[in-house]
């Protein structure tokens, strides 16, 4: 984990742990957490939060949250109250108290958070090298998060896509200002993505039963270069090009299906330097697939993003495509490999962490 990945995660390990203090209360599960600030990686990336970053200060109402939530939990089980900050004498040095809200439904518990200051510092920047990374982050000014705080018997990807479903609600009733965003983070899964990249659609990625994956696949920063995770790609390739006809089929009727976002992934050289880059498909014909890049190359001096290229399909590596009406995403085989890698990454350090139940093994 890198410097603004570890950043990343004490800061919000810290605001999870003031949330949990107030939800539970300074004698279980509040205390526990607070306590655990400062194993914050291991906690961040187990966490199933998103962030949307702002440039500035925004508000919400405990009415515009309910009605939110109503829409996506259409069940009486449902309530949310607005919470006082824990007191200040017994949270961290670097605690924030951002004006929270609860919702419990049924079981499960979430937190929707506003904070007008900024979620890292000027100092904690200095971990990202990404040209479109730093220029979100030092743009925003403020933050609102959702949070899912416990959820019984949900694994990391459905509590994250509950959360990913609330803050849909929340965008798609104009309750936080599109205006006023500049980025989405996912703590866990270290990614920030420029609102400038997804704003017409995020809505529905956000709805989509995989919205990490979504988001990942919709990243303009480019993604990495084929010698990294180097099985991660292969595996992503193979299962890209056995389901090629589903994409291009998709393609083909996109307009009569209401398809959306058909893009493909595919590294591109100069000289000795490689990157692997998305193309917003316009044409599939004779084995080659033509399209304008999506990505703002970092290695690659001789290309720009929105350069007409083409590639033939045999060197396409991912595709991905959206179906808005049923609210799902289509391939994105790449991130989902990066997805498993990480959840095995973790459990494997969670059986190795010292005191660990290993009777479930």
């Amino acid at each position: 984990m890198n410097s603004l990945a570890l950043s990343v995660a004490l800061a919000f390990t810290t605001l999870t742990g003031l949330v949990a203090a107030v939800v539970h209360g300074p004698d279980d599960g509040g205390k526990s957490a607070l306590q655990s600030s400062g194993n914050g990686a291991e906690s961040a990336e187990s966490a199933a939060a998103i962030v949307l970053l702002t440039t500035r200060s925004v508000s919400l109402s405990e009415v515009q949250i309910r009605q939110a939530a109503t829409q996506v939990w259409a069940t009486d089980q449902l309530t949310v109250a607005r919470q006082d900050p824990v007191d200040p004498a017994k949270t961290p040095d670097r605690a924030r108290q951002p004006l929270t809200w609860v919702v419990r439904v049924g079981k499960r518990t979430f937190s929707v958070s506003v904070e007008g200051t900024p979620f890292l510092s000027a100092e904690d920047l200095q971990g990202t090298d990404d040209v479109t990374v730093r220029g979100v982050l030092e743009q925003h000014r403020g933050w609102v998060s959702v949070a899912s705080i416990s959820n019984p018997q949900a694994s990391p990807e459905l509590a994250i896509a509950e959360c990913s479903r609330l803050l849909a609600a929340l965008l798609e009733r104009q309750a936080i200002p599109v205006t006023a965003i500049c980025g989405v983070m996912l703590p866990a899964d270290e990614l920030v993505v420029s609102w400038a990249e997804i704003a017409d659609e995020a809505v529905e990625l956000l709805r989509t039963e995989r919205p990490v994956a979504a988001l990942r696949a919709r990243a303009q920063a480019p993604i990495l270069s084929a010698g990294q995770n180097a099985a991660a790609v292969r595996q992503a390739a193979e299962m890209a090009r056995n389901s090629w006809s589903e994409f291009a089929i998709a393609f083909d009727k996109r307009s009569t299906t209401g398809t959306s976002g058909h893009s493909i992934l595919a590294e591109f050289t100069e000289g000795s330097q490689r990157e692997l880059m998305w193309l917003e498909v316009v044409a599939l014909k004779d084995g080659r697939v033509y399209g304008r890049l999506a990505n703002k190359p970092t290695r690659l001096r001789s290309l720009r993003e929105g350069a007409e290229l083409q590639v033939s399909q045999s060197a396409v590596l991912d595709w991905v495509y959206v179906n808005a009406a049923r609210s799902e995403l289509h391939g994105a085989w790449l991130a989902q490999q990066l997805t498993d890698e990480r959840t095995a990454d973790r459990t494997a350090a969670e059986t190795d962490r010292p005191g660990a139940d290993k009777s479930r093994q």
